[in-house]
């Protein structure tokens, strides 16, 4: 990838952790638009992480866990 993955991307608009809180807003029936809003990024910027066609990584995890595994997994990385 020539900008890096993730946060390294050095055009990345939203960290790992926007992502996460992204999902769990999701999850809660908040819409793309109001979601968009909360990161003042564009609503398409959300709905690709949504979709999974960036942050594929963080996508996958969540598709393959519970919501609560999920977050679990993300604090014990951030606490390392």
């Amino acid at each position: 990838m020539p900008f890096g993955k993730g946060s390294a991307n050095v055009k990345a608009k939203l960290s790992e952790a926007d992502i996460k809180k992204a999902f769990q807003m999701q999850t809660a029936g908040y819409s793309v638009r109001q979601i968009a809003r909360a990161f003042d990024v564009a609503p398409s910027t959300v709905s690709r992480a949504l979709k999974g066609k960036t942050w594929n990584d963080l996508f996958l995890a969540r598709r393959t866990i519970s919501d609560e595994e999920f977050l679990d997994e993300a604090k014990e990385r951030n606490e390392t």
